[in-house]
């Protein structure tokens, strides 16, 4: 009875580090970052204070093709989602293309400038239409975008007495 090819076993060593990692949750984080600008001077400096967080797996994209591919591999991560001001009407508009392939429930940010942001303010019932855009997370300050994800609630169980 069964499979007597035992090929689709995980190692020990693999088993350990799945184990390790649910119990692990902070390498569980993705930070998918989807910017045209990702890798320009300014950005290297954010990502590494993103690093340095000690939090996040970081995947920076220049194409929002490539993020959206990226997102379509996740299975059950939490997942944060750095969307440039310049790209996330694109951003949204290919992901509501995708929303029934995707495993995961992406909190997405955008970081822009200021100028920018006044623009979405302004014109707000244009992405207020897509599944995941909420105004409360468009950022002109990556201070502001840091603290966010520094002040994310991590679920902790609450074990009671037998």
């Amino acid at each position: 009875m069964g499979n007597k090819n035992q090929k689709h076993l995980k190692p020990v060593k693999e088993l350990i580090q799945s184990k390790t990692d649910v119990l692990n949750p902070k390498l569980n984080e993705n930070l998918i970052w989807l910017d045209p600008n990702v890798n320009n001077a300014e950005n290297l400096v954010y990502q590494k204070e993103i690093k340095n967080l000690n939090k996040f797996k970081l995947f920076p994209f220049l194409k929002t093709k490539d993020c959206l591919l990226k997102l379509q591999d996740i299975k059950f991560e939490k997942t944060y989602i750095l969307v440039s001001g310049s790209l996330s009407r694109e951003f949204f508009e290919e992901l509501e293309k995708i929303i029934n392939e995707i495993l995961i429930c992406p909190l997405i940010i955008v970081f822009t400038s200021t100028k920018k942001l006044n623009l979405i303010k302004k014109n707000i019932l244009s992405l207020d239409k897509f599944s995941f855009f909420d105004i409360n997370f468009v950022f002109d300050d990556f201070f502001k975008f840091n603290n966010l994800l520094l002040s994310q609630n991590k679920y902790k169980p609450h074990h009671k007495k037998k």
